[in-house]
């Protein structure tokens, strides 16, 4: 019996110790994945590696290093970053939000196989916190001769009416003109150096009152590129720059860009499935975009070369409006919900819808890169993942990628609190069990021993009756 209570004993001491080393759960910890324009390149391609920094606080600056195959990849550069060492390069950035970036370019060199680029000694907040690994495929025999022209500059840029400020040179990239209002057509002519290179513009030709931005991208034969941007700044009709009259309003700050905001929208850009409604921002009034719902409310910003932009609001948070106008209808295109492995067959990329480059999954057997999966709000219903045709720029949900995700989606996020209430609740009602069966395991010993005492006891009378002489 003492036997049994010894080991009954041993096996409790073992399940407290247990449950008293329940590892801690941080549920805010900060990650830092790394974004590839392509995860299959070959010599002479324009490699982009964006560095991506989350936290469920706002991040206000990070910094680290990219490490890579010095041999197979050539630094050529990238806002706050710069060339560390052969295979080292560092990187920071800085601005207010959950999630910042920094993009850093290379040229491929050349090479064959699978070469590893890292994020190391990652910092966020001046915290340290864990970097981040992935690998790019590099295509053997695609070497671009090195007589192959990178040339990508105009020598010649004209209106049709106006005068561009400052005159053209080669070097100089922004432009702008004033038009009358009888001027509609925004018109460019060029000539580019290199006889060879391709010559792509962007932006409305037909001009609306107030700003319009167009762009010419240069692409030399190399594949270096070169964009010119030239606002036209068309007057009304009494011959008044309406482009003035948002100089006074609400000014922001948006990842470290200085932006005002508009008082009224430039109804010719605006999406016309949308409502212009009034509304108060900051005790201002001015006009915002909102669905049939209401709920949606989106606001133009003017940046600091006087381009209106739209900005979606949520809560107090400003983030640029991106959407994909599918026939009659408007899909608003959301950020990629968090999961812990990409679906095979899949790699995280990033491309751009207007003016805004957008998380996405692009098929490693697509190698046309005509097909991309983006997660979008159709007009009154529920966000799902949506498989986007760039070519004939058409959305078709996609749910087979949707049942890929929640078989590999991350477990529920839990909030701190939640979570360590949850642990606590867990190891009190541990306790409390062990402490069931210890008071149960005494009242068993105490009974037994109780017992053995009786039989003792009618074991005496019994021996006593056998011994009498009278009986």
């Amino acid at each position: 019996m003492k036997q049994m209570v010894r080991t009954f004993f041993a096996v409790l001491m073992v399940v407290c110790l247990l449950f008293s080393v329940v590892p801690a759960v941080n549920a805010d910890e900060p990650k830092t994945i790394l974004i590839f324009s392509s995860n299959v390149v070959a010599a002479g391609d324009t490699l982009t590696v964006t560095v991506s920094s989350t936290a469920d606080q706002t991040i206000t600056a990070g910094s680290g290093v990219i490490t890579y195959d010095s041999a197979v990849l050539d630094y050529t550069g990238g806002a706050g970053s710069s060339l560390v060492s052969a295979g080292r390069v560092k990187f920071s950035y800085s601005g207010s939000g959950k999630t910042l970036r920094a993009s850093i370019t290379f040229k491929v060199k050349g090479g064959s196989g699978s070469y590893k680029i890292a994020a190391v000694e990652c910092k966020i907040n001046g915290q340290s916190v864990p970097g981040a690994g992935a690998s790019i495929t590099v295509k053997a025999g695609a070497n671009t001769p090195s007589d192959v022209s990178h040339n990508a500059d105009l020598t010649s840029l004209t209106v049709a009416a106006g005068e561009l400020s400052p005159a053209f040179s080669s070097a100089v990239t922004d432009y702008t003109v004033v038009v009358p209002y009888q001027q509609t057509d925004g018109v460019l002519y060029v000539k580019t150096a290199d006889g060879n290179a391709k010559i792509a513009f962007g932006g409305e030709r037909n001009l609306s009152i107030g700003l319009n931005t167009r762009t010419v991208t240069v692409t030399a034969p190399d594949g270096t590129q070169k964009v010119y941007t030239i606002v036209f700044n068309r007057l009304d009709e009494n011959g008044q720059d309406v482009s003035k009259k948002d100089a006074e309003g609400p000014t922001v700050t948006i990842d470290g860009r200085g932006y005002s905001v508009c008082a009224t929208i430039d109804r010719e850009t605006a999406p016309k499935s949308l409502s212009v409604l009034p509304y108060t921002y900051e005790g201002v009034e001015v006009e915002s975009l909102s669905d049939a719902s209401g709920k949606m409310v989106v606001l133009a910003l003017k940046d600091e070369e006087g381009k209106q932009k739209l900005f979606r609001l949520d809560g107090s948070v400003l983030t640029p409006f991106v959407y994909v106008q599918n026939g009659d209808n408007l899909y608003v295109v959301e950020q990629l919900p968090s999961i812990s492995e990409v679906p095979a067959g899949y790699f995280l990329t990033r491309f751009t819808i207007g003016e805004n480059a957008v998380d996405c999954y692009r098929s490693s057997g697509d190698s046309a890169g005509r097909f991309v999966v983006l997660y979008a709000t159709p007009p009154g219903q529920t966000s799902a993942y949506y498989r986007l045709d760039t070519a004939e720029n058409t959305l078709q949900q996609y749910p087979d990628f949707g049942r890929e995700i929640v078989a590999t989606a991350q477990e529920p996020t839990v909030s701190p609190s939640r979570r360590t209430l949850g642990i606590g609740l867990l190891i009190v009602g541990a306790e409390l069990l062990m402490a069931i069966l210890v008071l149960g395991v005494i009242l068993i010993i105490r009974r037994n021993k109780r017992q053995e005492e009786v039989h003792g006891q009618e074991d005496y009378w019994i021996d006593m009756d056998s011994d009498d002489p009278n009986e």
